[in-house]
């Protein structure tokens, strides 16, 4: 099971949304470091689904025709498309808060969701405290 760290500190942006940050954290994937850089939208973290699915052994791909991503590993299946409140995780529709989303021209994930739809060990430290999911 992949074991997936996210370390580092948000920085607070004033943009369109008070509520929205981006952070300069680093990306861990069984204690390897991942480049990519982490938003917060309305208390949720989100992230590029590349290069983060693949560095968890998940297959990743966007579907233009429908803007949606679609992921996959042995296990596990993820359809989200941009927007949508809701997608498909293992078949069944889930709710997705925020939804999947452009950001700076990323297509951009919610993490939770990642980490609950692939049943990933996860830890979050943000200046210093830690949280488990």
């Amino acid at each position: 099971m992949h074991r997936l760290a996210l370390i580092g500190l948000c920085l607070t942006l004033l943009l369109a949304s008070p509520a929205f940050t981006v952070g300069t954290m680093s990306l861990l994937v069984d204690g390897q470091p991942v480049e990519a850089e982490v938003h917060t939208l309305n208390g949720a973290a989100m992230v590029p689904f590349k290069p983060l699915l693949p560095a968890c052994g998940v297959s990743a791909y966007w579907v233009p025709d429908s803007q949606a991503i679609s992921a996959y590993n042995a296990e596990h299946s993820l359809y989200l498309v941009m927007g949508q409140n809701s997608g498909l995780a293992d078949g069944y529709q889930v709710p997705v808060d925020p939804p999947a989303q452009f950001i700076d021209g990323n297509p951009c994930l919610p993490l939770r969701l990642i980490v609950k739809t692939f049943q990933f060990q996860s830890m979050y430290d943000a200046g210093g405290s830690t949280g488990t999911w």
